[in-house]
């Protein structure tokens, strides 16, 4: 299949389709398997944010990485950097080389500041997992649900569908649920949203059992621009929960752009 136009969010083509193929290749050889999307043929955010973090695990610059995302365009030059590794010069090749040994080092980092979690740390992985567990053990029953029409602070059983259940208001009460004296950023238990939780904490390069992962629209101003987030567990086969659409996500919606603590 011909290379020779720019993919748009939105579009449908069999281009797009061989794209995500490619894309989940070089992915899953570089350790970012959890990106992997599915080969639809439709270029949907999810599969803008795969092809971002492909192009820049091959060495594409920072700046065409981050273009991907903000125009909703893939361009030629990226498909065919994905498409045909082959094709990268030396400088692009080095630089995609040097990403990946940076990641799996930090990764390693954060395998040993897991093992030494303290006890409330710990408590909210426990109180993130028991509510998972309950999710998936009948997610017919439960919803997601954006609306304050209803405050909530339930998680850990199935509540009507008018009550608030979204993935700021699931992250902040298993703080709730694990005892922690404070509501996590700017908002209460009751009325916290992405916004208010990127108001507060301590942005972090290597994240702990229990802290917060955010992700953003616009890497140049990710506090304001959050739309998503996530606790972090940190252990392989469960790195993210998360409350999501479905309820509770099966994958994560790529990587987080940043990581928020508030614990200790």
């Amino acid at each position: 299949m011909a290379m020779n136009a720019v993919l748009h969010k939105g579009a449908r083509s069999e281009s797009a389709r061989a794209l995500q193929a490619a894309t989940n290749r070089r992915l899953r050889a570089r350790d970012l398997g959890s990106m992997a999307v599915e080969e639809s043929g439709v270029v949907d955010h999810d599969t803008l944010i795969a092809v971002r973090k492909a192009a820049w695990a091959l060495g594409a610059m920072k700046s065409t990485c981050d273009a991907i995302l903000a125009s909703g365009e893939i361009p030629v030059g990226v498909q065919r950097m994905i498409r045909n590794p082959g094709t990268r010069n030396d400088q692009q090749k080095d630089r995609g080389k040097k990403r990946i040994t940076a990641m799996r080092e930090m990764r390693k980092k954060r395998a040993e500041l897991a093992k030494a979690a303290g006890a409330e740390r710990r408590a909210v992985v426990a109180a993130a997992k028991k509510a998972a567990a309950n999710y998936r053990a009948n997610p017919a029953a439960y919803h997601y649900l954006m609306s304050t029409e209803v405050a909530n602070t339930t998680i850990m059983s199935p509540t009507p569908g008018n009550h608030r259940s979204d993935c700021s208001q699931f992250a902040v009460n298993v703080y709730r649920e694990a005892g922690i004296k404070d509501c996590p950023g700017t908002g209460s238990w009751l009325y916290s949203g992405t916004a208010t939780i990127a108001g507060g904490g301590e942005i972090v390069t290597h994240p702990r059992p229990g802290d917060l992962a955010l992700y953003a629209h616009s890497p140049a101003n990710p506090r304001g621009s959050t739309h998503h987030v996530e606790i972090y567990i940190g252990e392989p086969g469960c790195m993210f929960i998360g409350h999501g659409s479905p309820p509770i996500d099966a994958q994560t919606p790529g990587q987080p752009d940043f990581y928020l603590s508030f614990l200790p």
